[in-house]
C-alpha cells in the first residue's frame, strides 16, 4: 500500500547514507562490512575487494547504526498499526475516520483508522507504555477510550469501552457512544487529553506476512514483508 511505501522511504533514508554495517549471521561471528544491497532473498557486501553474497535466511540482524535516542524532555505519541508497526509521532489528528500523523522524524502521513490498532499519547513515558500493553490486551476486539481523571489522591486512568464515532473537522475531538448502567449515552472527548484510544481494527486476512522488522533512528518500528536496499557500487 502507498502508506507503507511512504513510511519506508523515510525510515530507510538514514541507513542508505551510512552503508557500513554490523552483520550478525545466524551462525558464526559478527561481520563488519560495507553493504552493497539487501533484499528479502540475499545480502551483498564487500570483503576487501571482493563482493560476497549470502542468503538472507542466514542473517539474523543488520545494524547500520544504533537506534536513535529521543532528546530528553521530548514528548511523543506511539501510533500502532494493525500489523504491529509502531510510529513515533509528535502530533496526530483524527478527521472523520482518517488519521493525520506527524512523525518524530518530521514528515506528515495520512491513513484510514482501519489501519490503526491503537494510539498511546504518552509514548515517551515508560510507566505509561507498560500500563498500555495491559490495557490493549484486555480490550482486544473492542473499541475504547482510555481517560485520565484527576482526583484528590492523584490521577486515575480508566478504560471506557465504547463505540467510536468520527473525529471533528479540527481532528482534536472524537464522538463516542457507550452504555452506563443500562442507559445508552453519547459524548465527545478531546483526543490530546486522553491517555490513548483503542480501535477495533485488525489486520486483513489477505495481508502479506512480515518477514523482518525495521528500526530507524527516530523510534519507528516498521514490520516489513519485502525489502530492497541498494546503493551505487
Amino acid at each position: 500500500m502507498r502508506i507503507y511505501r511512504t513510511i519506508l522511504a523515510f525510515v530507510l533514508l538514514t541507513p542508505l547514507l551510512a552503508p557500513a554495517a554490523d552483520i550478525f549471521p545466524v551462525k558464526g561471528e559478527l561481520i563488519k562490512a560495507d553493504v552493497i544491497s539487501v533484499n528479502d532473498k540475499e545480502i551483498v557486501y564487500k570483503d576487501g575487494d571482493k563482493e560476497v553474497t549470502k542468503p538472507i535466511k542466514e542473517i539474523m540482524k543488520i545494524d547500520y547504526r544504533e537506534v536513535g535516542k529521543v532528546p530528553t524532555g521530548t514528548k511523543y505519541a506511539i501510533v500502532e498499526l494493525t500489523d504491529g508497526t509502531q510510529l513515533a509521532a509528535t502530533k496526530w489528528l483524527m478527521k472523520k475516520r482518517e488519521l493525520e500523523i506527524t512523525l518524530l522524524a518530521g514528515p506528515t502521513i495520512k491513513m484510514p483508522s482501519t489501519m490503526v490498532a491503537n494510539v498511546l499519547n504518552l509514548g515517551h513515558d515508560e510507566t505509561a507504555r507498560r500500563d498500555w500493553k495491559s490495557r490493549v490486551f484486555k480490550a482486544r476486539g473492542k473499541e475504547a477510550l482510555v481517560v485520565i481523571r484527576k482526583t484528590k489522591s492523584g490521577e486515575v486512568v480508566s478504560t471506557l469501552e465504547c463505540t467510536l464515532g468520527e473525529g471533528d473537522e479540527t481532528g482534536t475531538k472524537v464522538t463516542f457512544a457507550t452504555e452506563i448502567d443500562g442507559v445508552a449515552k453519547e459524548g465527545e472527548r478531546i483526543l490530546p487529553a486522553l491517555q490513548g484510544i483503542i480501535f477495533k481494527s485488525s489486520l486483513p486476512a489477505t495481508a502479506l506476512a512480515a518477514n523482518c522488522k525495521l528500526l530507524d533512528t527516530h523510534q519507528n518500528v516498521v514490520m516489513v514483508s519485502s525489502l530492497t536496499v541498494m546503493r551505487a557500487r
